[in-house]
Formats: C-alpha cells, structure tokens, sequence
C-alpha cells in the first residue's frame, strides 16, 4: 500500500558525527489508505467509497562506536506497521462493512554487533531481537493485514537471533564462515494482536 500512496513517508533525523562515534535519533511517519472502497453493508453486493486512514509512528536510535582494536554498532526502533522495512507487523482491520477502521500493529526491535578490526582475522557477533506489542484497539479484528501476526491465530510473540562469524583475510581474498541461531516464541494472537504470556 505504500508503493500507492498520494501522501509520501515522512522520515527526519538528528546526527551526531565523530572520528569515533556516530549516534542519531529518527521519527518516521506515514498515513495509508487501506481500501477506496467498501461493502455497503454486510452481505451486499455493492460498494461505497471510504476515507478511512491509517496512521502509523516509529522512533530509532542508533549509534556506532570505532574504536582502534573493535568496532559497536547499536540500535533500537518502536514503530508501527512496518512491514514495508522487512520486519514483522502491519495493521489490524476492526468493525464490519461499511464502518471498517484500521489500527497499526507495533514492534519493538534491538540489536547490536561488535566486530574487531584486524587486518588477517576478524571476529564479529550479532545479536538482535523483536517482539510483537499488537495494536492499541480493544474491539474484535475482522481481518490482519501483516507479516507474522493475525489476530486470533497462531502469531509471533517475539524473535531472538544470535549469529557469531569469523573472517579470515589474505590479501584479496577473504574467507568467512557464520552461525545463526534464530528462535521464535508463538502463540494464539487475542483481538489486539498480541500473544498473551503464559
């Protein structure tokens, strides 16, 4: 929906630069459109045109720390239907035809890597995680538009990955080997989206 939209993304940051340390702050926003049109009533044959929005927040921070023997790189967003970055959530759908609304699912995800910096071998570790907050809405989802979470269906709860590397380096060339151990936490989604703990 968002390749779609008359109203672009709207992203603005705040940054901080030295020889050793790069730190920013971001907002991001965006207002979707879902649907031009919806069902008259529920079981109709005919469409009315609909205004209905959706509007959607996100904040990061983020920062990268050089030093001469490692290099830290960090970062941390809360946002709202993101699936347009690759990661999971999107919106909810509420209500019946034609008073359909929409509420943004939100995500909280975190990650950093810290890297050596030598010239023959280089160790690297990433480590990040998300987890799913679901939408700020109490009526019943009749519809999820998003990656890993329905309401009231299997759904993502959260999502750890670990991947530890090595490089070795030889002129030109460069030989790399990596693990990743990536683990999800599932459960039934309730109407917010959200997989209650046990």
């Amino acid at each position: 929906f968002i390749n779609d939209a008359v109203i672009p993304n709207l992203h603005a940051q705040l940054q901080y630069k030295s020889p050793s340390l790069l730190a920013g702050v971001a907002v991001d926003y965006k207002s979707l459109r879902p649907a031009l049109k919806v069902l008259s009533a529920p079981g109709a044959t005919s469409y009315i045109a609909t205004t209905e929005n959706i509007n959607s927040a996100s904040l990061e921070a983020y920062t990268k720390l050089t030093m001469p023997h490692f290099i830290l790189k960090g970062e941390y967003v809360r946002g709202q239907n993101l699936y347009d970055q690759l990661m999971m959530g999107g919106y909810l759908a509420y209500g019946s035809v034609p008073n359909i609304t929409y509420k943004p699912l939100q995500v909280n995800s975190m990650w950093f890597e810290l890297m050596g910096t030598g010239k023959k071998f280089v160790p690297g570790i990433f480590v990040g995680y998300s987890n799913n907050d679901g939408a700020n809405e109490s009526g019943t989802a009749v519809a999820s538009y998003a990656r890993g979470i329905a309401a009231g269906a299997t759904s993502i709860s959260s999502l750890l990955r670990v991947a530890p590397r090595m490089e070795w380096i030889s002129g030109k060339f460069k030989f790399s080997t990596e693990l990743e151990i990536t683990s999800a936490g599932y459960g039934t989604a309730n109407v917010t989206g959200r997989v209650p703990s046990e």
